[in-house]
């Protein structure tokens, strides 16, 4: 579980301020490493009622089944429980939920992904989203479009910067 005293103190007041102030959508571009995730991880554990946690290319995979099976199964507390399109769409729209989305332009989308993106970007608008990338608003707009990161730009955006946390062992044999 991650914790505030595990983010470095400069990005924990960025992101209280922002929290403070509810200017969503917040955006943390950086490195990898960089302790992105990290931070969005330790305001997911605090957060009440609901938080949310997504790869993005996992909601567009659950979207993008859902219209083609007609519902998609969740796990839920060792319960299989089948969720349709419209279902996974009303969680977008609830303004109490936070939604953190993790590692937001890993790669290239399809035509409809790009759909799912703009409109899951659009319907989160002013709601609690957390957005973790490796890349910045204008790469963003290079690898989606200028319509995603223009609203994404109307939260906030803070850049996280040095070099990566992760720490590995080396060994010699």
């Amino acid at each position: 579980m991650a914790k505030w005293s595990e983010v470095r103190p400069a990005l924990r007041a960025a992101l209280s301020a922002a929290v403070k102030a509810g200017d969503y959508p917040i955006l943390m571009h950086g490195p990898p490493g960089s302790g992105k995730s990290c931070a969005s991880a330790a305001i997911y554990c605090q957060w009440t009622p609901v938080a949310r946690w997504y790869r993005l290319e996992q909601f567009v995979r659950n979207i993008q089944t859902a219209r083609r099976c007609g519902h998609v199964t969740h796990q839920v507390q060792g319960q299989s429980i089948d969720r349709t399109e419209d279902t996974l769409w009303s969680f977008v729209e609830n303004d109490s939920e936070l939604w953190c989305l993790d590692d937001f332009g890993t790669r290239g989308a399809s035509e409809s992904a790009f759909d799912i993106i703009f409109e899951l970007i659009d319907r989160r608008a002013k709601r609690p989203t957390i957005i973790t990338s490796n890349l910045g608003l204008r790469e963003l707009g290079q690898l989606f479009d200028q319509r995603i990161t223009d609203r994404i730009r109307a939260g906030t955006v803070i850049e996280v910067t040095g070099s990566s946390r992760r720490k590995g062992k080396a060994v010699k044999v």
